[in-house]
């Protein structure tokens, strides 16, 4: 339900902008955590919340990074 709003609010290039950031963020916090001690080792991290911060990242900024990360990679 989440991402169909958000997908909805933003359209088809923004809402993959906010998968991949979402899936980033989860990545970058859940995996130090995960090796560093027993507690998060087996802990269900929720995905939803990755998604919503992702989600507010890309109402705020989501443009602006699309477009430069196209022009970076020659194809914007």
């Amino acid at each position: 339900m989440l991402m169909l709003m958000i997908g909805a609010f933003f359209g088809i290039p923004l809402t993959l902008e906010t998968v991949l950031l979402g899936s980033l963020a989860g990545t970058l916090i859940a995996l130090p955590l995960s090796l560093a001690g027993s507690r998060f080792k087996d802990y269900a991290w929720p995905y939803g919340t990755f998604l919503g911060a992702a989600g507010i990242f890309v109402a705020l900024g989501g443009d602006l990074l699309l477009e430069r990360y196209l022009s970076w990679a020659g194809l914007g």
